[in-house]
């Protein structure tokens, strides 16, 4: 009885993964239509804007250090001063921003990575100079902290920013020691740009043929896509040579990788942490237990997979499942193919019992242009959503190839919808949204419609499925 309330669950999945690999396919960036490309004017009209108020922000950086040794003196010290941090904070963001999605279009423009890397210095010349602000805040009695915010309502808005750091009170350092960490950023930051460069600008993928005779070209955008061709020895074929090209640069990728973690035990030491886990956690304010404990439950629950990864190699007639089988649909006589447009109207359709209020967010999104949808040579890989210009929409980063993962990769719309809640209260709270309540709540909308409609299609006319099938 088991097996047959479970099956239903394992058929969706597959029919779920069902690719199309006919998606729109792009030589470059200006070939796409405008539609599918974002916009970010709406973030600075011109390059000569964005460069007039990078201008305007920098002056500014001076006039933080006037309330130095003041913030314990007086609640009014005290508010005006975080509310000029977090001005140019946010305008920092909004530059670095507009530089970020400017450089991700195409990574081997040196000129639009220099802005990038411009913001960043900028950053971290100003974390310098306002490095005496969180040390001094610390020195101030919990109890003068409740009267300032007594006699100035307005400190309200920071009642979590100022709970959260007395929090963190044990890892925050002195002044001078915060001014050197704050100018460290430049160097730790590195692996991270070396990682994408490489990645998306500078390595050398190959090009194959298929058994069909179609040449393709094997980027992470080619990979994604035609890892589940149903010709077993194209499939492996594409594993192959994919990793071997990443392969010859496993040294490299080591040597990043390597200075990625020293950074990570750097910064471990320096702020007192007992371990590299617990300095990537307690942000968050999430303990290293529910990390494990998430996987303990995990692996308690491990043969629910194994079980479908059995039943996915009898479904493709497999005596072994290698890693390249993995991605494959296993019901080889269905053809479902997702084009943007039609994947966009099975978001709006699949997410309308969110409410209206969400499927409009999801409307502006797609008709305004906050999203770049199709890869091309060059651009970032993967998928984001960045709402870090605060007063501006959220942008959503996508590398479209027409598979159901793509589909799902829509739901970067939750993080949209999460930002644009976000923008209604102050930036010092912005950011500080459970956005994984919103990509749940998506993930089980798209998979409940997917199963309806797999149901439809499969059960005869007329017939309507019973509670047990």
């Amino acid at each position: 009885m088991e097996v047959l309330k479970l099956a239903p669950i394992f058929l969706t999945i597959s029919l779920i993964l069902c690719a199309n690999i006919n998606a729109k396919q792009y030589n470059n960036r200006q070939e796409i239509p405008k539609k599918y490309r974002w916009n970010i004017t709406d973030i600075y009209k011109t390059e000569e804007d964005w460069i007039k108020a990078k201008k305007e922000v920098v002056k500014k950086f001076p006039l933080i250090t006037k309330y130095k040794g003041k913030l314990g003196k007086s609640s009014k010290y005290l508010l005006e001063c975080l509310k000029l941090n977090s001005e140019i904070d946010k305008d920092l963001s909004k530059f670095y921003t507009y530089a970020a999605l400017k450089s991700d279009e195409d990574i081997r423009i040196s000129e639009n990575l220099a802005k990038k890397q411009e913001i960043l210095q900028l950053y971290t010349e100003y974390k310098s100079i306002a490095s005496f602000i969180e040390p001094e805040i610390l020195k101030i009695d919990k109890k003068k902290i409740e009267k300032f915010i007594y006699k100035e309502p307005e400190l309200e808005e920071y009642r979590f920013y100022l709970e959260n750091l007395q929090r963190q009170k044990a890892h925050l350092l002195s002044e001078k020691e915060e001014k050197i960490l704050a100018l460290s950023n430049l160097i730790t930051n590195s692996p991270y740009t070396i990682f994408s460069v490489l990645s998306n600008a500078d390595l050398p993928y190959p090009e194959i043929t298929l058994s069909t005779g179609e040449k393709i070209k094997l980027n992470q955008a080619g990979y994604q896509k035609y890892r589940t061709v149903q010709n077993i020895k194209d499939r492996e074929m594409v594993f192959h040579e994919f990793f071997s090209s990443l392969g010859k640069f496993q040294r490299t990728y080591g040597t990043d990788l390597g200075a990625l973690v020293k950074t990570h035990i750097f910064y471990t030491k320096v702020r007192n942490y007992n371990s590299t886990l617990e300095l990537a956690l307690d942000p968050n304010n999430i303990s290293t237990e529910v990390y494990f404990k998430l996987i303990e439950n995990v692996n308690k629950n491990l043969n629910r997979f194994h079980r479908y990864l059995k039943i996915n190699k009898k479904l493709l007639g497999l005596d072994t499942l290698k890693y390249s089988d993995l991605y494959v649909p296993a019901v080889k006589s269905i053809d479902t193919e997702f084009d943007y447009d039609e994947a966009k109207e099975m978001v709006l359709n699949a997410l309308k019992p969110l409410g209206r209020e969400y499927i409009q967010t999801l409307k502006r999104a797609f008709n305004e242009r906050w999203i770049d949808v199709y890869p091309t040579e060059g651009k970032r890989s993967g998928a984001y959503s960045n709402g870090s210009a605060y007063d501006v929409h959220p942008y959503i980063l996508l590398n479209y190839t027409g598979q159901y993962n793509d589909v799902r990769r829509k739901g970067l719309m939750q993080n949209a919808e999460c930002k644009l809640k976000n923008a209604k209260s102050s930036f010092v709270r912005f950011g500080f949204c459970t956005q994984n309540v919103y990509r749940n709540k998506f993930d089980f909308c798209i998979l409940q419609s997917s199963f309806f409609n797999c149901r439809k299609a499969i059960l005869p006319l007329g017939k309507s499925p019973s509670a047990t099938s």
